[in-house]
């Protein structure tokens, strides 16, 4: 671009080729040359998705929160908004009798904040057809990390981690 009589460059986020640029906000102006007889024009845009934007999110984490009736219970999930959103979790508490797995992640939130994540979507437990809401916080606030799970059957457990770890960024 000109500014003045100066040329200058627009940087935007380093991307891989074929990622989209999004969340942020950018502008291209009309720019004239005179002295050299020419005129450079480009279209303005707002984007807001994707792993280039700087908005994306990730979350995961695996181990162990203490089980509802004794033993402990294990989970597993993960969470990437960055091009196209995937998601999983898993969840055993065998002393309670819980097999939980996820079919399907519809919605994360994340908390930057609170380096918090929660997931809801639907899955099974033992097979049967169940609603899922997670929520799961990383050590940076509450060390050692914090899970919790409500099933739609009614089961729902949280506690600290006993083992494991949570990422959230």
């Amino acid at each position: 671009f000109l500014r003045g009589n100066v040329w200058g460059t627009l940087s935007l986020p380093a991307c891989s080729a074929g990622d989209r640029i999004s969340g942020h906000s950018f502008y291209v102006n009309v720019h004239r040359c005179t002295q050299l007889g020419m005129q450079k024009t480009a279209a303005a845009g707002i984007a807001t998705k994707g792993k280039c934007a700087g908005t994306s999110h990730e979350a995961g984490g695996s181990g162990h929160v203490s089980g509802k009736h004794g033993g402990q219970g294990q989970f597993s999930f993960n969470y990437d908004d960055s091009n196209q959103p995937t998601g999983s979790a898993s969840f055993s508490d065998p002393g309670s009798g819980v097999n939980f797995q996820s079919t399907q992640v519809t919605a994360a939130t994340f908390d930057d904040t609170t380096h918090t994540v929660t997931l809801s979507g639907s899955g099974t437990d033992n097979g049967s057809p169940v609603a899922f809401t997670i929520v799961a916080a990383d050590s940076s606030l509450a060390a050692p990390g914090l899970f919790s799970i409500t099933l739609a059957d009614g089961y729902n457990n949280s506690g600290n981690l006993l083992d494991g770890s949570i990422t959230v960024y």
